[in-house]
């Protein structure tokens, strides 16, 4: 019997590295931590396969950070799988 192969073809590709510390940080914050600010502090955490930081940090006013981190987090999207 032959492996089926899978339907979206960047399985298994990387396309981001997310750091372990972060990754951990993330499992143990979720029960206390508003998960919108969980989804919107991820993409300054993801870094691309040759180190460099995938999407910068914002700072500034509370309303304008939220819309830069959510439209970044939609890019990453886009990137990691949406795109190819």
């Amino acid at each position: 019997m032959t492996e089926p192969k899978p339907d979206n073809p960047l399985k298994g590709k990387a396309k981001f590295i997310l750091d372990g510390a972060h990754f951990k940080e993330i499992g143990e914050s979720y029960d206390y931590q508003n998960p919108i600010y969980l989804v919107r502090k991820l993409p300054e955490n993801v870094y691309r396969l040759d180190g460099t930081q995938a999407f910068p940090g914002w700072t500034g006013g509370w309303l304008g950070v939220a819309l830069k981190e959510m439209e970044q987090h939609n890019e990453m999207h886009k990137e990691w799988y949406i795109q190819d």
